[in-house]
């Protein structure tokens, strides 16, 4: 069993959850995704049993996430509703919104149903705090861009700006960058930026005008500025 294999205090079965759940996650965001799924599945009827809610939770949610690049759609959203149900019973918010969150992204983007993924964003910010909510604002954005509403993913790219500093955009960030505790947020602001670029992009292949290629290339060398 890897988990005894590397955690000592067997008998601490809160300790173990949590150290299963970083040990699933790490190998899942290396891309060691069988590795991460077999611990996720071995784990998940041990922690049934014991009602451990938060760590049970995640590692649905882990899941979650595992089928759904493996383009298995229908587990991918059962688990991502089993990681709810989790989270509801121990009004775990955070959780609830990352879940919805990722269902209503795996319907627009994976079964040509971006009004019914755009329902489960918006019941997402429910229960989202600001860290979440610039996710979910970025995944709403992204939606009307395959519905081909350029006007309304800009205004969904800039609420997700607003959730860190109220006006900022991709410019004004680079002015800031000492003010972004962690690695988390930088991240979050780097690929927020990068989907922005690539709506321009995606806006000029439609319409063909100059003046959107610019902004798509200016959009993506900040992001490369902001990095450095």
């Amino acid at each position: 069993d890897i988990i005894k294999k590397f955690y000592h205090n067997k008998d601490s079965i809160q300790g173990i959850a949590f150290f299963s759940n970083e040990i699933a996650n790490a190998l899942y965001f290396s891309q060691n995704i069988a590795l991460a799924e077999k611990i996720a599945e071995d784990k998940i009827s041990q922690f049934e049993k014991t009602g451990n809610g938060k760590q049970l939770g995640a590692l649905y949610s882990l899941l979650g996430l595992i089928n759904n690049n493996k383009q298995q759609y229908v587990e991918a959203l059962s688990f991502f509703r089993k990681g709810i149900h989790s989270y509801s019973i121990i009004k775990y918010k955070k959780g609830c919104a990352q879940n919805l969150a990722s269902i209503g992204s795996l319907y627009a983007k994976h079964l040509s149903k971006p009004d019914l993924g755009l329902q489960f964003c918006n019941t997402a910010l429910k229960y989202a705090d600001n860290n979440d909510s610039l996710f979910i604002f970025q995944q709403i954005a992204n939606i009307y861009i395959l519905k081909g509403m350029y006007a309304k993913a800009r205004y969904f790219f800039q609420r997700a700006f607003n959730t860190v500093q109220y006006g900022m955009d991709e410019t004004t960030m680079l002015k800031n960058t000492f003010q972004f505790p962690g690695f988390n947020q930088l991240q979050s602001l780097s690929d927020l930026t990068t989907d922005k670029g690539d709506a321009y992009q995606q806006e000029y292949y439609n319409i063909k005008k100059d003046s959107l290629l610019k902004k798509a290339l200016n959009t993506k060398k900040k992001k490369d500025c902001f990095l450095e």
